[in-house]
């Protein structure tokens, strides 16, 4: 097997184990190791090696359990124990631990492998690296001294890994003879790499390395930002024969971000043959741009947004034409490109202008987007401009944007509330309250769409205060409509001033907005209108209000100030009052209505059950079978109340709370007074989920009525299965006469199935 798939395969084994390194440095943190006297100790190699204490390690390890998971430990005391007496034994009982690591590629079948070698060494290094420089120091001596050319190639890796959790910049130039190594240099790369600062050993092997080697310092050099080493990257960026060498050699001089690496990163982005590699070039260009922003280096980094924008042309490239633009527009606040870009054909490209306009720095930038609106010759340049200005947020561009709600063009006009909305602030409220004021029609409507975005609640107070003094009741109602299209629940109380103006269509539209921002201090005003008002379409309004604002969790007041006022209303606001009533589903309006069911006036009684009929909660249920009752004369009225009643018993019903004793209470009850096949259909189908004895006596009369027999013995089946145990000569006399009327097979066979499980008597 190559040895590579074998270090990739040992080593994710040992990723696995060592996923326990954050947990042991912190278990080792808490826990309180006692120290032992230090003692001489075997050599490395040495089977008997000891530990400080004089332990033999072939007993250490044999105390310890075979694997168990991640841990081959016991408890994490006795191996903070272990751990210690190993550091107190010096540099000799390190060695020796090392010295007992063993070939992975080399385990026998049946061969233990050295997974506790491997879990003590790590814990080791862990436990000296928190102790201090001294045992960090001997601890790194130690595996350094171990780490000889005729160990197995894996177990170096092994301890190179180690090196890199306890060693320091320090050890680079022995780690630096692992560079060229087919196996051993990315472990030395990573190792360099996480102490930093150790280009000076990096750059040196990048001349003589090859293939992988040298691909894995060329990313290093790039991680640790090294500046001196961009000539040597950039000649590989151009000349190397692999092209994987040269994607690296960009990925490291983008990274590193120096000025220098400049011509190199722009000459692969606009000469690179394959697509790839151009686009890691363009890619790299601009991370280097951004390392150069970082440095403060903003006109080198200009220059690559510039290149990049005016170079790359295809749609293969659009991303790094954006990305560029945007560069470009932030550091620089120039707004050439970015206007150029606006008339592109490309939509992508027109609308990263529009972003790239509004993270442009300075009031230059505004000022050339407003010579530019200026001089705009068609709607279609004008709405671009007027969007980015809206954009930038800039309050200097509100007058001539105002300006432009005057254009000929209605998709200017629309852009232009739009930006004001954008651009917000209190002039920007008061030009919009304006332009409501002194419009009609669609453009009346833009200033109110544009009004009703803009942030904070300044422009609430703004058009509260305009609503009081308006003259014109267009204007109040546009105004109206406005707080409410902004939600404006601080300026309640203002729009319910409004629903006593002298306007009727005023008080229409502020009594619907108040459905939408109204509190419980305005509910008794409301319920007055429906209560008291004359004009059908105040009532309506004021109905759908408060039928909102139950809505909004204020049902319970609703229902306390509407119920005593549905008695002394006259007919046709009670009808709405009752409409109202039924939204909130308390059992006070319930009452209120119910008392309705006997009024005198035909209207007013047949509105009441039918709002009953509609009610959501179960108390009604009762109720409505006694109206039903009630109704013998009225047929209409009796169908209307019964449904109802049998509807809050069905699976349908809104409220699922009734009990199937209840259900057949009601059920029962219903039956009695039910005289067509149609209320007693609906009944059965309720009963065949009620699944009860009470259920079974109540449906088996219908079998012998032919207009309902089949949903009678439907119902029956349903039934009869779960009580046949506790009722079963009921059940089968039911079922058995099932088989004698029922024409419908599957009902047949369930009745047949049923017969035979409960058996003969």
């Amino acid at each position: 097997m190559n040895s590579c798939i074998l270090a990739r395969k040992y080593v994710n084994i040992l990723a696995r184990r060592m996923a326990i390194a954050a947990f042991l440095a912190a278990a080792l943190a808490a826990m309180a190791v006692p120290a032992a006297a230090a003692q001489p100790a075997g050599g490395p190699n040495l089977p008997g090696a000891t530990l400080a204490a004089g332990t033999p390690m072939a007993a250490m390890f044999e105390k310890m359990p075979a694997e168990q998971g991640l841990y081959p430990g016991k408890d994490w005391e006795e191996s903070g124990r272990i751990f210690k007496s190993v550091i107190d034994g010096g540099k000799p009982s390190i060695a020796a631990l090392a010295g007992m690591l063993v070939d992975p590629a080399r385990v026998q079948p049946g061969q233990m492998e050295d997974y506790k070698v491997r879990w003590v060494i790590h814990g080791v290094v862990l436990l000296a690296a928190k102790q201090g420089e001294k045992d960090r120091l001997m601890a790194t001596d130690a595996l350094l001294s171990a780490l000889k050319p005729a160990m197995p190639k894996l177990v170096q890796a092994f301890v190179i890994q180690e090196l890199q959790c306890v060693g320091s910049k320090s050890i680079a130039p022995q780690l630096a003879e692992y560079l060229q190594d087919d196996v051993l240099y990315d472990y030395a790369v990573r190792a360099l790499v996480a102490y930093g600062d150790t280009a000076d050993t990096l750059r040196p092997a990048l001349a003589s390395a090859k293939g992988r080697p040298k691909i894995a310092i060329m990313q290093a050099l790039g991680v640790l930002r090294d500046a001196r080493s961009v000539p040597a990257l950039a000649k590989a960026a151009a000349s190397d024969t692999e092209r994987d060498a040269r994607i690296a050699a960009l990925d490291a001089l983008g990274n590193i971000g120096d000025a220098a690496a400049v011509a190199a990163l722009l000459g692969a982005a606009q000469s690179a043959k394959e697509q790839w590699e151009k686009t890691k070039a363009c890619e790299d260009s601009l991370l280097a741009a951004k390392r150069l922003v970082e440095a403060g280096d903003n006109k080198t980094a200009a220059t690559i947004y510039k290149t990049l924008w005016s170079s790359q042309a295809t749609a293969d490239e659009r991303h790094v034409r954006i990305a560029a633009l945007d560069g470009l527009a932030r550091v620089t606040g120039d707004m050439t490109e970015v206007l150029a870009a606006m008339k592109a054909n490309d939509y992508q490209i027109r609308a990263a202008a529009l972003e790239a306009a509004a993270a442009a720095p300075g009031p230059e930038a505004t000022k050339v987007c407003l010579e530019a609106l200026d001089k705009a010759a068609t709607p279609f340049e004008r709405i671009n401009l007027v969007t980015m200005l809206g954009n930038r947020h800039d309050p200097a561009a509100l007058p001539a944007i105002l300006r432009t709600l005057k254009d000929s063009d209605e998709g200017v006009r629309m852009s232009a509330g739009q930006a004001i909305a954008m651009i917000g602030g209190p002039a920007a409220s008061v030009a919009l309250i304006d332009q409501i004021a002194a419009t009609s029609g669609r453009d009346r409507d833009i200033a109110v769409s544009a009004f009703s975005r803009m942030p904070g609640n300044q422009p609430n107070a703004a058009a509260a205060a305009a609503l009081a003094k308006a003259p014109d009741a267009g204007v109040r109602v546009a105004l109206v409509n406005a707080l409410a299209a902004r939600r404006a629940l601080d300026q309640a109380e203002a729009i319910a001033e409004a629903t006593a103006d002298k306007d009727p269509g005023v008080r229409v539209a502020a009594t619907r907005a108040l459905g939408t921002v109204c509190g419980e201090a305005q509910l008794a005003g409301l319920v007055r209108i429906v209560a008291q008002s004359k004009e059908g379409q105040e009532i309506d309004a004021a109905r759908d209000a408060l039928t909102t604002a139950s809505g909004r969790g204020m049902a319970d007041r609703v229902a306390e100030l509407a119920a005593p006022a549905l008695g002394a209303a006259a007919p046709p606001n009670m009808i709405a009052m009752m409409r109202v009533l039924g939204a909130t589903g308390r059992a006070t309006a319930m009452r209120a209505v119910l008392a309705q069911t006997a009024n005198s006036d035909g209207g007013v009684k047949d509105n009441a059950i039918r709002t009953l009929a509609e009610w959501k909660t179960k108390d009604a249920a009762a109720p409505l079978v006694e109206v039903a009752q009630a109704a013998a004369n009225n047929p209409g009225q009796k169908v209307l109340a019964l449904r109802g009643a049998i509807r809050l018993t069905s699976a349908a019903s809104p409220d699922k709370s009734m009990t199937p004793d209840e259900k057949l209470s009601v059920l029962a009850a219903a039956m009695k007074i039910a005289d067509r096949p149609e209320e007693k259909r609906e009944i059965l189908a309720s009963l065949g989920a009620v699944q009860n004895a009470g259920a079974l006596r109540l449906a088996a009369p219908c079998l012998d009525d032919p207009a309902v027999k089949e949903e009678a013995a439907a119902a029956i089946v349903k039934i009869a299965e779960p009580i046949a145990k506790q009722n079963p000569q009921a059940v089968r006399d039911a079922l058995e006469k099932i088989l004698k009327v029922s024409e419908n097979g599957g009902v047949r066979a369930t009745a047949e199935r049923t017969l035979n499980q409960i058996g003969k008597p």
